[in-house]
């Protein structure tokens, strides 16, 4: 019943989830960042995407998104 109660806690199960994800995410944004100041937009924008497809509903994936629209405005 105790995990029931955890599952159906939707702010919990946002927090666990982004914490699994978490090495993996930052570390696929730390490459886009560096791609991006490398002038390598095309694979940053590739990057982003991906951080957004793979980590969808997660800060890190909001992340991703800001730096497309940066992107896309210069």
């Amino acid at each position: 019943t105790a995990v029931k109660a955890y599952e159906s806690d939707a702010s919990f199960m946002a927090k666990q989830k982004e914490s699994a994800v978490s090495v993996k995410a930052k570390a696929a944004l730390s490459m886009a960042d560096n791609y991006r100041k490398a002038g390598r937009t095309d694979a940053a924008r590739t990057k982003y995407q991906q951080v957004i497809d793979e980590f969808a509903g997660t800060r890190f994936a909001e992340t991703a998104q800001k730096a497309l629209a940066e992107l896309a405005s210069q």
